[in-house]
């Protein structure tokens, strides 16, 4: 009995441990230009606690190859994670460092055919928590925000979001945005600052209206920093599952896998772009937003090979961004910095509840 559990453990430590050294392989490029090893990442997380397992029944069922086996294998899987969960190191102390948020918006939850505030109030199910949400955007306790799905409705009594940021302490503003014909508003990226902005250029635009790149050139005292705030492909795939549930789970699962493959193809198209920028860069530089990827991700570990991770370098846990109480512990929205900087502090702000995430929250010092 003991004999035929050791080989089953081994069979399974062997297992993982080919999956999770194929894991780390992709993590780092290997075979990125096919979709599927994307899928296969997602799943990095749940062969660690496998190994985990295992580890602690080949320590009741002693055996030496066994535990060999299953050490490398809980080794492997935690090089695969480690990226997952956060250890670092934060400075609560004052200094002369600086605050940057990124923060999705989710277009303020505006109703989708808002015309304007005379028009459309009735759309409205109340007005103060619109109100509400547009202040708390404004308020936010930062020098330089990152936005991503910002909506603008110039004029309009209500959504005149960019005339709320001018108003507040960060008045210096940049935008990458579409313009909706029906009625002139704008959604897309958008960065406020404290600082002069010297210079705005485009790093790729949107394939949609909310998604795209672009770069702002700030003056903090007597230096120039350069932040970029992106917004990789969105999926949606909320929409996939409710347009289809009709049709039957097989239907969307179709639908949402052959959504993934298009996205993916051009979140690395995009990633491109994104890289040619980070090398380029002749300032030190900030890189915010949502990645619509996970940390385990080959898409995550290009970056971080070129840059640090900011909550890595300073936050606490898993740092979970995404506001939804089935899915909490996805971090898909992610501050990078270069070597000239230091992270004092990084958080994930979970009080600002009213968007899809919540706002990431980084303290920096320039070395």
């Amino acid at each position: 009995m003991v004999l035929k559990a050791q080989k089953r453990l081994r069979f399974i430590s062997f297992s993982t441990l080919g999956l999770l050294l194929a894991a780390n392989l992709f993590q780092y490029g290997f075979l990125k230009s096919l979709w599927f090893t994307d899928l296969f990442l997602m799943i990095v997380p749940f062969l660690l606690l496998v190994a985990i397992g295992v580890f602690i029944l080949q320590l009741i069922y002693y055996n030496r190859l066994g535990l060999l086996v299953a050490t490398a294998t809980l080794v492997t899987g935690y090089l695969a994670n480690q990226s997952v969960i956060a250890v670092g190191n934060s400075n609560t102390e004052e200094g002369q460092g600086f605050v940057v948020a990124t923060y999705n918006l989710s277009l303020f939850n505006r109703p989708r055919n808002y015309f304007s505030f005379e028009r459309s109030s009735s759309q409205l199910p109340a007005v103060e928590p619109y109100k509400k949400y547009i202040q708390e955007v404004s308020e936010l306790a930062a020098d330089i925000k990152c936005f991503q799905e910002f909506y603008s409705l110039r004029n309009d009594k209500l959504f005149n979001t960019v005339a709320a940021l001018k108003r507040s302490n960060t008045p210096y503003l940049a935008t990458l945005v579409d313009t909706l014909r029906m009625n002139k508003s704008v959604s897309g990226l958008l960065i406020a600052s404290k600082y002069p902005i010297i210079n705005t250029e485009v790093v790729f635009k949107p394939n949609t209206g909310i998604n795209g790149a672009m770069l702002a050139d700030l003056v903090i005292r007597e230096d120039t920093i350069r932040v970029i705030n992106f917004h990789l492909q969105s999926a949606n795939y909320y929409a996939i599952a409710r347009k289809n549930r009709k049709n039957g789970l097989l239907t969307v699962l179709k639908k949402g896998l052959y959504r993934h493959k298009q996205n993916y193809y051009l979140k690395l198209k995009q990633l491109e772009k994104l890289t040619e920028a980070i090398k380029n860069s002749p300032y030190p530089l900030i890189l915010v937003g949502d990645l619509n990827s996970l940390p385990t991700s080959a898409i995550y570990h290009q970056i971080n090979k070129l840059m640090k991770n900011s909550f890595e370098q300073g936050g606490k846990g898993i740092g979970g961004t995404l506001n939804n109480q089935k899915i909490p512990y996805l971090r898909i929205d992610n501050q990078f910095c270069s070597e000239e900087f230091e992270v004092e502090m990084a958080e994930v702000n979970k009080q600002y509840t009213r968007s899809q995430h919540f706002p990431l929250i980084v303290k920096y010092k320039l070395l």
